[in-house]
């Protein structure tokens, strides 16, 4: 990227062929539809995202995943309010745009982003829309499996808990800090109702409490717990 000090901006451009679209974007333990979930005065312009981004329609979508650029803006190119006015409708398009940089930002920003720059985008394609499958790829894509080498001997690693659910993934698993089990937290990554159920991976019993910030032991729980639509649930497992 060369050293440009007159007003300019990069932005990537993804024209996807999808009628009757419609997206949601990726916002911390949740998402969220352009126009049907902003509240008045929100900016559409441009937005930003977690980690992802899907478009879709009743039958087939696309995920888009980019974990280096958060800030997104769809249908056309209105990446300054004083320039492209300021968007109080939003109409539905399949035409996503990345928007990269820009050097016209006075406050708080470079007057230019010369040098090298590498972005990564993920791009998964699929029929209906599944928030929990949707979450769970571009979290493997934000988050990958670190690979270190380690002694041929070395044993098996395995989780201390087995979880079955259909939409609720783990963001947290560590041992407890007063070295009494573990500390687990749960994450409901659907707007659907979602049952999660624990099981020990030995033959002992496991005894779960609710949990929270502090990781104290609250009260008792089964094995198997409901989840509402993007609930979250802290956990002291132990045996």
């Amino acid at each position: 990227k060369s050293l440009v000090y007159d007003p300019e901006a990069v932005l990537y451009r993804f024209p996807f062929n999808i009628p009757n679209p419609e997206t949601r974007i990726d916002i911390p333990w949740g998402s969220f539809r352009p126009e049907a979930d902003q509240i008045p005065g929100s900016s559409k312009n441009y937005m930003s995202a977690g980690n992802w981004v899907d478009i879709h329609n009743r039958d087939i979508g696309i995920t888009f995943v980019s974990v280096d650029v958060p800030m997104v803006q769809f249908g056309e190119v209105r990446t300054d309010p004083t320039v492209a006015g300021w968007v109080e409708h939003l109409e539905p398009s399949a035409t996503l745009f990345s928007y990269v940089m820009n050097n016209y930002w006075e406050t708080n920003y470079r007057a230019g982003q010369e040098g090298f720059h590498e972005f990564k985008f993920s791009l998964r394609p699929h029929f209906a829309f599944d928030e929990a499958k949707t979450d769970r790829f571009a979290t493997e894509i934000a988050q990958p499996l670190v690979a270190l080498p380690v002694e041929a001997e070395a044993p098996g690693i395995a989780l201390p808990v087995l979880i079955e659910s259909a939409s609720t993934v783990v963001t947290l698993l560590a041992h407890a800090r007063d070295g009494d089990g573990f500390f687990l937290r749960l994450f409901n990554s659907s707007d659907k109702n979602d049952t999660v159920v624990l099981k020990s991976r030995t033959d002992r019993g496991l005894v779960i409490h609710a949990s929270d910030v502090r990781e104290r032991k609250l009260e008792r729980l089964s094995d198997k717990q409901a989840l509402g639509p993007y609930e979250i649930v802290t956990l002291r497992v132990s045996w």
